[in-house]
This record gives structure tokens, C-alpha cells and sequence, in this order.
């Protein structure tokens, strides 16, 4: 697991070094507790989730893609702790550039 000091955009620099990642060769998996600020569901059938999660002081913006089925309710909600199975994103919008979690696996603790 990841501590707070390195949910950030410099530790994704590091494992970018890394690469290139591919076939066989994915990029790290982490794991670790966080508490849900935010959560809605996305895409044209909302079956993706973005999310605020939060670990300490550190927000971070997730999104877990086919985390529902179409008409499917999260079993979590605001104010819930998850433990995600997470990877590190780099997220591009209008010319900025922020880390945002790609979760690949969450349930409520």
C-alpha cells in the first residue's frame, strides 16, 4: 500500500520509469483503505463510477469503470471505507494535469 506522502503525481513519475508496461508486464497494483467524499455514477448506462476518495489528509479522484451493471445501486455511500485495489492514473483535462486513481477492485470495509 501507498502512505499519503505518495498518493501524488511524482510517485507516478517513478513508476512511469519503469515501463514501458504491456502484456504480462502491468503496471504496479496497490492497495488500501479509503473513505468515500464523493461518488457517482458515469457513462451511458452508468455502469462506471467516479469517485473523491480520501486516506488522512489526501483526496484523490477515482474512477472505476464497469463497477455496476445497468440499474445497479453501489453498495457503498458517502462516508463509507473501502478497500480498493487501485492503480496509479495520470488524468489530462483542459491542459492540467492531475493523478487520479483507477480502481480495479473496491468493497466496504
Amino acid at each position: 500500500s501507498l502512505s499519503t506522502a505518495q498518493l501524488s503525481l511524482a510517485t507516478l513519475v517513478e513508476i512511469e520509469t519503469l515501463g514501458p508496461y504491456g502484456r504480462e508486464f502491468d503496471p504496479p497494483l496497490f492497495e488500501g483503505r479509503f473513505i468515500v467524499e464523493a461518488l457517482r455514477p458515469v457513462g451511458a448506462e452508468g455502469s462506471h463510477l467516479m469517485m473523491e476518495l480520501s486516506m488522512g489528509a489526501v483526496t484523490s479522484k477515482a474512477i472505476w469503470f464497469r463497477a455496476l451493471t445497468p440499474g445497479e445501486l453501489p453498495s457503498f455511500s458517502v462516508g463509507d471505507t473501502l478497500h480498493c485495489a487501485y492503480k496509479l492514473n495520470r488524468n489530462r483535462w483542459r491542459g492540467r494535469e492531475s493523478l487520479q486513481l483507477m480502481v480495479e477492485h473496491a468493497s466496504p470495509v
